[in-house]
């Protein structure tokens, strides 16, 4: 099924850094917001350098304590009865989403694009290997920025060694600046650091830029969650604490979004994986759903969550923290994992017992997708699939195929990520007779496949 999850020895971190909106600081406060006229030049002299922030300029000690308050609205958040939608099985033509499927092939782009940003000369396509330069057609252009990874693909499996790669996920407009996170194994000090870049330099740069040629500022402690025009923000892993910094690594605020929760693993430390936080941006705003959370909260500024979506299960058991981590029977918990927003729709998986391969192969696991109309305000649950995926709507299309949205590059834009060798495997009729996709079995063919 296209838009499933990718199988790696390795899992990206989260994917979306977003921009603050509404108010342009905290509610008790205001946040220091510096744009391109604060950024310095990097390894001056050189022919090809990027330009960072000297907000955390070396030495600069963060200020002690946690400036603000968390502000937690209480709004009015729209109920969505997942009990209700899974007995409210209907099925949903592809052609109800849009009119055409358009495949975009990229050949040789080992570890594949799994994230697009829009930008004023077309897109950026975000991989493992790198960022890419898209038209508005997204048509390869040409690379931006090559990572320092060792990337191989066999039998539909991606295997890589990080050495030093970015991860950028948020685009600030406004000083057409490039925000994201700088992983470095090789820095033991500060292996993790957050970086704004200038899109000028890149687009200007007569190679592709390498981690080489960034200036780290910003060391990160924690686990990087997101980023936003004035700072960034991480999260506690096994808790619900997530922290709020300014361009400084001042720390701004601590939310507990949701109950206060701390589950770490016991014993040898091993433990069974889980359910991921989510988080994504819609209309400038961060977006976050906590792992095990029932609530989709919007983060108004550094200091302000207000919900948006609280997702009521009813008597159905939803998976907690504490069970999985430690151990505990699931079979009967239920479990989100997957959340897209557009203008129109919100696009769900959730599943009945703990989704794993053996799971699937054993059928102890139950997988359901569920479609939210926003207009219509109708909520419901595709039709179960004969084999254990997640059901798709129906590929009615010309060149249909089993279509899942995995996010695009607008509010409404939907579009999924794969490689030619995966869709050649999990639909090979419907591969043969799509003229566009002929020739693209190689695993280093990826795809990018939009809904219009």
């Amino acid at each position: 099924m296209i838009g499933s999850k990718m199988k790696s020895t390795w899992m990206l971190g989260l994917l979306l850094l977003l921009g603050s909106c509404q108010q342009k600081g905290p509610a008790s406060g205001r946040v220091e917001m510096k744009g391109e006229s604060d950024s310095l030049s990097v390894r001056h002299g050189q022919e090809n350098a990027l330009s960072v922030s000297d907000e955390y300029p070396e030495g600069y000690v963060p200020v002690p304590g946690i400036r603000y308050q968390a502000n937690y609205l209480t709004g009015n958040p729209e109920r969505l009865d997942v009990k209700a939608a899974l007995r409210n099985v209907r099925p949903l033509k592809l052609s109800q989403l849009g009119s055409q499927l358009d495949f975009m092939v990229f050949k040789d782009v080992k570890g594949g694009i799994f994230r697009l940003i829009p930008i004023e000369e077309g897109c950026l396509g975000v991989g493992i290997g790198g960022i890419w330069l898209l038209d508005g057609n997204l048509k390869m252009i040409r690379m931006l920025f090559r990572n320092d990874v060792d990337i191989t693909e066999e039998n539909g499996f991606t295997n890589f060694q990080t050495k030093r790669y970015i991860n950028p996920d948020y685009y600030e407009k406004s000083s057409r600046t490039l925000i994201g996170v700088l992983y470095d194994q090789r820095d033991k000090k500060n292996p993790k650091s957050f970086v704004r870049l200038s899109l000028k330099d890149l687009l200007s740069a007569s190679r592709p830029l390498t981690p080489d040629d960034i200036h780290k500022r910003a060391g990160i402690s924690g686990n990087y969650l997101l980023g936003m025009a004035d700072g960034y923000a991480t999260w506690t892993r096994f808790t619900n604490d997530v922290y709020t910094f300014n361009l400084r690594g001042d720390t701004l605020c601590h939310f507990t979004i949701g109950e206060k929760v701390n589950y770490p693993p016991r014993g040898n430390g091993s433990y069974r994986s889980g359910e991921q936080a989510t988080v994504y941006h819609y209309k400038g705003c961060p977006m976050i759903i906590m792992p095990y959370g029932n609530t989709v909260y919007r983060m108004k500024d550094a200091s302000t969550l207000e919900p948006v979506y609280e997702l009521d299960f009813g008597t159905l058991h939803r998976a907690t923290g504490e069970e999985v981590v430690g151990g505990a029977d699931v079979d009967n918990a239920y479990f989100l994992s997957d959340w897209v927003e557009t203008d129109s729709y919100v696009f769900m998986h959730v599943e009945k017992g703990y989704d794993c391969p053996y799971a699937r192969d054993k059928k102890q696991v139950t997988l359901y997708s569920l479609i939210y109309d926003k207009r219509s305000k109708a909520f419901f649950s595709l039709p179960q699939a004969e084999k254990t995926v997640h059901p798709c709507p129906e590929p009615d299309l010309p060149d249909g195929i089993p279509f899942w949205p995995r996010k695009g590059f607008s509010e409404e834009q939907l579009a999924t990520f794969t490689t030619g060798w995966k869709l050649s495997k999990s639909s090979p009729e419907v591969f043969k007779r799509i003229p566009a996709l002929q020739g693209t079995e190689k695993e280093t063919t990826s795809l990018i496949i939009t809904l219009k």
